[in-house]
């Protein structure tokens, strides 16, 4: 028997030389001494895509896919499914088994620190075999017509292997998929749902182009960037199992960051149009995603806003449940001056303008600002008039939860009343007030 590292030696030299339909028989030779070699096996199932052999590439890919998925790698294991749904359509095996693991497993809340791609059981291991990612790139160059023949189909994916059992606990929940029924979940893993790679240095989003899909990452490393003064400055950075541009399935507004690949990266991508799509026709997928999107943009902004900050985890928790997130269209009027405010917002996504009651413009409120905290905490008529100027995305905390639970907890009212003192204070200035409150 030939050892498999020369196997596999020859046949990457046939490969690199372009004999694909000669490096492939060493490939599988290698595969039949190591069959728990999922990177091999994805290889040899790629391979065969290449050359014409649909049957032998789904059964590898169907067999690596219930590996990675049996293992709790979910988005490894879609990622291969749409591959697989690629090569055959008409294909449903697999996509079936994935909804059986993971499908009509909802939730009552969303845990801030849920990871789509985590396994949840010490004693079943993360496969450390990467995706390959020839798989999700544009099509190789069409197979030369010896390269054609298709083995038998008695010939398909014979060798014995070692296939994982499912957790004593269970698999995790895939945040969004789990909350489904079998059928959604099929509906939107065949209808919203595209895998892409990226290279090092490649942008998956950019700043300033309108938001159009949600992406989690497969796998690989992504650099968070925003563009200062001319300057490109990373603000933070994401990995396996990170999601990024969930706002995009609530609205259509413009990309506040880059999001560029540092390693060679895999990525899940939720087209929005796509996703209404599937919406429409279900009530149930509708409200699923509409959940998820509130509990991203709140653990977001919980993690993010100062004003938070010094919340415990048991009080962001119960915040969460207070907060409402919304959106507004350019033009629509947030605050009006001259009535009683009945909440505070947090801008999250957009622009909007701030005009008092005399006409005098103050600066235009971008995203972390807030405002209408001094109507709700004064019980006064607002003093200023708040309009969007373009698509917004907000979170709404209703007077009552924010006398109750926020603007009055010990560490969070001094901040408050820092802000309400500045922004009085810029008032004044703008009026040309003095102290008291009177002309100087």
């Amino acid at each position: 028997m030939t050892p498999v590292t020369t196997l596999l030696a020859n046949a990457k030299s046939l490969l690199a030389a372009g004999q694909r339909a000669r490096a492939l028989p060493l490939f599988e030779q290698a595969l039949s001494q190591t069959p728990t070699d999922l990177g091999l096996r994805q290889t040899v199932a790629e391979l065969n895509a290449q050359l014409g052999r649909t049957q032998r590439a789904v059964a590898h890919y169907a067999h690596a896919c219930e590996d990675y998925a049996l293992r709790g790698q979910s988005l490894e294991a879609i990622a291969l499914c749409k591959r697989i749904l690629a090569l055959d359509p008409a294909h449903e095996e697999t996509q079936a088994r994935l909804a059986e693991l993971y499908a009509g497993r909802p939730s009552a809340t969303f845990e801030v620190d849920d990871d789509w791609n985590e396994p949840t059981d010490p004693s079943v291991g993360r496969l450390a075999a990467p995706l390959d990612a020839a798989a999700f790139r544009p099509p190789a160059p069409p197979p030369s017509p010896d390269e054609l023949a298709e083995p038998d189909a008695a010939d398909l994916v014979t060798e014995p292997t070692l296939r994982p059992q499912p957790p004593a606990g269970g698999l995790p929940r895939i945040p969004l998929f789990s909350a489904l029924s079998p059928a959604e979940f099929i509906a939107v893993l065949r209808g919203a749902v595209e895998p892409k790679a990226f290279d090092a240095g490649e942008p998956i989003v950019t700043e300033g182009d309108d938001g159009d899909a949600m992406f989690a990452i497969v796998q690989g490393q992504v650099s968070v960037e925003r563009e200062r003064d001319g300057r490109r400055q990373v603000v933070d950075e994401m990995r396996d199992g990170d999601v990024f541009g969930e706002v995009a399935l609530l609205s259509n507004t413009k990309r506040t960051v880059t999001v560029r690949a540092k390693s060679p990266t895999v990525v899940l991508r939720f087209e929005r149009s796509a996703m209404q799509d599937v919406m429409r026709r279900s009530p149930t997928v509708a409200r699923a995603v509409d959940e998820f999107c509130r509990a991203r943009l709140l653990a977001n902004w919980l993690r993010a806003s100062p004003l938070f900050r010094p919340l415990n985890p048991k009080e962001r928790s119960e915040l969460r449940r207070q907060l409402e997130p919304r959106t507004a269209k350019p033009g629509e009027v947030l605050v009006e001056a001259g009535t009683q405010g009945d909440s505070v917002f947090f801008l999250v996504r957009g622009r909007c303008t701030v005009v008092g009651a005399q006409g005098e413009r103050y600066p235009d409120m971008t995203e972390g600002d807030s405002f209408g905290e001094i109507s709700v905490i004064r019980k006064v008529p607002a003093t200023t008039t708040v309009r969007a100027v373009t698509d917004c995305v907000l979170l709404r905390l209703p007077r009552a939860g924010a006398l109750t639970s926020v603007l009055q907890h010990p560490k969070v009212l001094p901040v408050v009343e820092r802000v309400v003192a500045e922004r009085l204070q810029r008032t004044a200035e703008l009026l040309g007030l003095g102290e008291d409150g009177t002309g100087s």
